[in-house]
């Protein structure tokens, strides 16, 4: 005698359910590291940017003049660049676009667990100074800041932060392994 079994057992059906869910979730999340990608590139890029500015202030200032850091808005996307002789008549060199898509860039202050930032308007710009002999973050006259500066970037549900130690001119970032 012979049956006719063409039919699926439920143990097979729930196997395939299971073995779909696990790769749903997985594309899922894929897509959600693709958006926070952008966010981590403008961090990275502001991070660089920041390091290769101190080192440069501490390297060549008392020949260039005051050194600063500037991070702007122009025509919807953010840039940074290096600004020589920013007390005198400044000129720019390694302007980069933080990255290319729609990111938020907001600035502000860090003092241990507390930021307080905001988003940057259209048309600001947000200028950081170093010590030209301790590399320490500092006003434009010299006097060292009292709280950390720090900037985020944003991107969707994902943003970074990237912060400023004050009293040593540390910087430190989200992305960045310590």
């Amino acid at each position: 005698m012979r049956k006719n079994n063409s039919g699926m057992t439920i143990v097979e059906i729930v196997v395939v359910v299971a073995i779909l869910a696990i790769l749903a979730g997985t594309g899922l999340y894929g897509i959600g590291q693709l958006g926070g990608f952008r966010a981590r590139e403008g961090a990275d890029t502001i991070y660089n940017s920041l390091m290769e500015a101190r080192i440069a202030t501490l390297g060549k200032a008392k020949s260039t003049g005051n050194i600063a850091w500037e991070l702007y808005e122009k025509d919807g996307s953010f840039y940074v660049r290096t600004v020589y002789d920013a007390d005198g008549t400044p000129y720019y060199r390694d302007e980069q676009k933080i990255v290319d898509g729609k990111v938020t860039v907001s600035t502000g202050q860090k003092n241990g667990a507390a930021v307080s930032v905001a988003e940057m308007a259209s048309g600001e710009t947000y200028r950081v100074y170093f010590n030209r002999s301790t590399g320490a973050a500092c006003a434009a006259d010299g006097a060292t800041l009292a709280l950390n500066p720090y900037i985020v970037v944003k991107y969707g549900a994902k943003d970074y932060g990237v912060e400023i130690v004050a009293k040593t001119g540390k910087i430190i970032s989200d992305t960045v392994k310590k």
